[in-house]
């Protein structure tokens, strides 16, 4: 099985619009997913994405759309650092 990434992200509610809470990223083997997969309470979701190419322009959708979001590096697995370097 090839390896692809879960992108985890979770959501708070802030006068009554969406705030961005956390962005968590994981390997998987898992097939991928087309649509975001809603979590119990509704408040986060996640996608499976084939590559780090899908993952960034995902990253970068969610920075796009949730501006007051804190841009933190992100880390694959809580070890992985280097996810965005060329």
């Amino acid at each position: 099985m090839s390896l692809h990434y879960r992108v985890d992200v979770s959501f708070s509610f802030s006068h009554g619009k969406p705030k961005l809470e956390k962005i968590e990223i994981f390997s998987t083997t898992a097939a991928c997913t087309t649509i975001p997969i809603s979590g119990n309470t509704g408040l986060s979701n996640y996608r499976i994405l084939p590559d780090k190419t899908e993952v960034k322009r995902y990253i970068f959708y969610l920075y796009r759309a949730y501006p007051d979001f804190p841009r933190t590096p992100l880390v694959i697995d809580s070890g992985q650092k280097d996810l965005f370097k060329k």
